[in-house]
């Protein structure tokens, strides 16, 4: 298990709880918007001791209720099971992050009652994964992912970050079908720190254009909503404890 960055208080990235998060290094996608493109490759950056990090949540578990694990995408890590086994161990809910690429890590996860939540970004429609997520996609593995969530038994968000020219209305009402009869919330791209900027429009959608794709893309189930939090910046990380 490898981690390069810890947030040690975030009170925005696990619903209804106090976190620190944990970021793991690489990602099989390329999607031109990450936000975290220092985290993609997984040999760039010095890591933290998994001792270090236990320690600290140790020490901080009376107060501190939530871990997010984040990345880069985490379900590429050897040792990710065990790892989250000694967070829970220390009285911890764990929220994982993920692309929603390796659905029998997922599934594992689950089954082992090792995560409490799963947030899964949900990248395009079909006809467009590749393209938005940067890489070849196995479609299969993101349905498979989808529909394991969705019967988990655990909490749960589908998210869709929208950025230009990459989505329009069209492209989020077909993301919502994909997830029916599932919540979608949307999210803004940020500009100030991408993997690929040369990808995006100079000018993204504001808030109130995501309000307008939200409701273009609503029916009477009200499925689609803001994620308000994702359209500040975060702070920065913290990279040793």
């Amino acid at each position: 298990m490898k981690i390069v960055e810890m947030d040690k208080v975030s009170l925005i990235d696990f619903p209804n709880k106090i976190a620190a998060i944990l970021f793991t290094p690489g990602c099989n996608f390329r999607c031109p918007y990450c936000h975290n493109p220092e985290l993609v490759y997984p040999d760039t950056r010095p890591l933290l001791r998994i001792g270090d990090v236990l320690h600290y949540l140790q020490r901080r578990s009376e107060i501190l209720p939530g871990v997010v694990i984040t990345g880069g995408e985490p379900t590429l890590q050897a040792g990710l099971n065990d790892f989250i086994a000694n967070v829970k161990a220390l009285g911890y809910a764990v929220k994982l992050d993920t692309n929603g690429s390796h659905p029998p890590v997922i599934e594992e996860l689950l089954a082992e009652r090792l995560i409490d939540f799963i947030a899964m970004d949900v990248k395009a429609p079909w006809s467009k994964y590749e393209k938005v997520a940067g890489c070849r996609v196995n479609c299969d593995d993101i349905k498979k992912s989808i529909t394991i969530i969705q019967h988990s038994g655990i909490e749960f968000q589908f998210r869709t970050t929208v950025a230009k020219p990459l989505l329009n209305k069209n492209d989020v009402h077909d993301i919502r079908e994909m997830v029916y009869p599932s919540r979608l919330f949307l999210q803004a791209c940020r500009t100030d720190k991408v993997l690929n900027p040369e990808v995006l429009s100079n000018t993204q959608y504001t808030e109130e254009d995501i309000s307008k794709l939200q409701h273009s893309a609503n029916d009477h189930h009200r499925r689609v909503f803001l994620d308000l939090t994702k359209m500040e910046s975060s702070g920065g990380h913290i990279s040793s404890v």
